[in-house]
């Protein structure tokens, strides 16, 4: 079986996608795993092919970057022809009003397989659900991450394409070794004595920032040792009320990096944080939050219900309101000055991360489906 797994475009990192392929990968399923041209690959073996494309489909303004990626998804589907798949794996969709189209055209060619990351978009924008759903009923097969995500895709589409869950796990742990706190934290400029909190992660409304932000400049009135680590990229929301919000914080001393993060300065800042924080205001999955189990950081989350299986309040987490400073706040507070507490929930994140988020479980599901979409 040959099987073509088509990462996300754009300037981002094929380490989780790279890793997946690679346990996928067996004597009866060959992978090729597509990337952009910009996707930053971690140097190590891997037994996938590998190939290049999305040429420039980000540059230029909105038509240039319009007109890139519709050539981007045509190269994209030559190279599905020309290369005979029995599978094509797609996991995310820039314009499903015309893609829609497009997955209905790869049919002629080999079967389609969707990972459905959101199933509802985040900012969605008028008739998206409409045009995702004709997406997924072209679709041989969809796979969600959790039970409640089938739930949501049942009654938010129509669409009867068979749905198989692959569990949550994104990471891959022998991908994620920590450095020592100490040698993070002079990469960074922090002091040893300081508790950090980290945010890491696109800065969308969705993702609750500036919650956060209120909440530490709150927390820090109380305690002069909180200190917030935070880096990502804005995406479509009011820059100049998330920079007015995080100068605040910056005056204290804090680290806010507005912008794209380097791959190889990620476990830098994993490395020198206490504890992982996200205030999400909605979502259905969280990457972050995996991120965290691999790095053995405790929680802070909102109570949102994607968190439920990852942030467990009082075993690896302390939980709050959604949107809710002020119980933010107290959350922060509190782990800032128990140690003790810290380092339970450490040891438990490391727990649920090697036996709940495992890739090889997820990758043995993938495998299931793939199995199964042939034989139909």
């Amino acid at each position: 079986m040959k099987v073509l797994f088509v990462d996300q475009f754009g300037k981002t990192t094929g380490r989780d996608t790279l890793a997946l392929a690679n346990l996928v990968s067996c004597d009866d399923i060959k992978m090729t795993v597509y990337l952009s041209d910009t996707t930053e690959i971690p140097n190590k073996e891997y037994y996938v092919s590998i190939q290049k494309g999305f040429h420039g489909a980000y540059e230029g303004n909105v038509i240039n970057k319009v007109k890139c990626y519709l050539k981007a998804l045509k190269e994209l589907k030559q190279y599905i022809r020309l290369n005979h798949f029995d599978i094509v794996h797609l996991q995310w969709f820039s314009l499903p009003w015309i893609e829609w189209i497009y997955v209905k055209s790869l049919k002629k060619y080999a079967k389609v397989v969707i990972t459905v990351h959101d199933v509802i978009p985040f900012d969605r924008k008028p008739l998206e659900l409409q045009a995702l759903d004709c997406i997924y009923s072209y679709a041989d097969h969809l796979l969600v991450h959790t039970e409640r995500a089938r739930e949501e895709l049942k009654k938010n589409y129509k669409a009867s394409t068979p749905i198989s869950v692959t569990t949550q796990g994104f990471c891959y742990k022998p991908d994620y070794v920590q450095i020592d706190k100490a040698e993070a934290r002079k990469k960074l400029g922090i002091s040893f004595d300081n508790v950090v909190f980290l945010y890491y992660g696109t800065i969308r409304h969705s993702k609750g920032l500036d919650t956060l932000l209120e909440a530490v400049a709150s927390a820090q009135k109380k305690n002069k040792k909180i200190y917030l680590l935070a880096a990502g990229a804005f995406h479509k929301v009011d820059e100049a009320m998330y920079r007015s919000l995080a100068e605040i914080v910056v005056k204290t001393g804090s680290k806010v990096d507005f912008g794209f993060l380097p791959f190889e300065m990620e476990k830098y800042y994993f490395s020198a944080s206490d504890v992982l924080v996200l205030p999400y205001k909605e979502g259905t999955q969280s990457g972050v939050a995996q991120l965290g189990l691999m790095y053995e950081l405790p929680l802070i989350a909102s109570d949102i219900y994607c968190m439920d299986e990852i942030a467990i309040e009082g075993r690896n987490a302390l939980r709050f309101k959604a949107g809710n400073s002020e119980e933010l706040m107290r959350c922060i507070c509190k782990l800032a000055e128990n140690e003790t507490e810290r380092m339970s929930f450490s040891y438990e994140s490391k727990v649920i991360g090697e036996s709940d988020f495992s890739l090889e479980n997820k990758a043995f599901r993938v495998k299931k489906a793939y199995y199964e979409t042939t034989s139909e």
